[in-house]
């Protein structure tokens, strides 16, 4: 065999291992972080002006809750006394336990954050599910993560303190007027839907992840993140447990996924 050949043999070798070795980083995707909010199998994607039309003919919702529900999805709820004003809920952190259990994990932060605040009033109903595992199946998560509407019904399965449903996102200011609003009014955090990049607030980058909005800073122009991906993984991701994005950030991250949408 001439040294050509041997030479030919050799290149052809090492470009079948290198195509190889990039085919297999692409299928586990280590750049992108935790996919828990990924779009689901199935998944119904609906205008808020829709959705006030399926609960206006919802015989199964109690008037009151429909009441509350069409204020929200109208941008009308009533406003703070004083708008913008600085708010941490104290959220606290739990650490998701898979790369697709953002949405459960999210779920339980906020359930932690009501039974702590609730468990011993006579006015709401607040439980805990035995595990995140158990809340994962209450809200279908699969491997492929979960939809928005599940994660507001496993929400609503456990507590009466607020009824969450996912909304479709708006503009900034009915963003920002139904932050203040769920903080500062009802005291009740919301779940973002968001794809991230690394040069934002956030710092790494997921093509949809699931977090807790437990905060603001006085005037709204930065939002508290109660993040569960923090902790799970060596793979880059945020810096803390709790951190502040600007609110700017917060917007596109929402706007830019393919859901465009919070549950509130």
């Amino acid at each position: 065999m001439s040294n050509f050949r041997m030479k030919l043999i050799g290149m052809l070798s090492i470009c079948c291992i290198i195509a190889s070795t990039n085919s297999f980083a692409n299928a586990i995707d280590i750049s992108e972080g935790p996919s828990g909010g990924n779009m689901q199998v199935g998944e119904e994607i609906i205008s808020n002006e829709e959705q006030i039309e399926r609960i206006k003919n919802d015989k199964s919702m109690p008037s009151d809750i429909k009441e509350i529900v069409i204020a929200k999805l109208s941008g009308n709820m009533p406003k703070p006394l004083s708008s913008y004003r600085a708010c941490d809920l104290g959220v606290p952190q739990i650490k998701q336990e898979t790369s697709y259990y953002c949405g459960p994990a999210s779920a339980m932060q906020n359930l932690k954050y009501f039974y702590n605040a609730y468990k011993d009033s006579s006015m709401y109903n607040v439980s805990l599910p035995a595990s995140q595992k158990v809340l994962a199946k209450d809200i279908e998560t699969t491997e492929k993560g979960s939809s928005g509407e599940n994660v507001a019904n496993g929400l609503n399965k456990y507590q009466d303190v607020n009824y969450y449903f996912p909304k479709q996102l708006e503009s900034k200011s009915e963003f920002k007027d139904d932050i203040d609003s769920a903080l500062n009014v009802g005291s009740c955090p919301l779940i973002l839907r968001s794809r991230l990049t690394a040069d934002s607030d956030f710092g790494y980058q997921s093509s949809g992840h699931f977090m807790t909005l437990g905060g603001q800073n006085n005037g709204l122009t930065k939002v508290l993140i109660v993040d569960p991906y923090y902790g799970f993984s060596s793979i880059k991701g945020p810096d803390s447990a709790k951190y502040y994005v600007s609110f700017d950030d917060a917007y596109e991250s929402i706007s830019t996924h393919f859901a465009s949408q919070y549950i509130y």
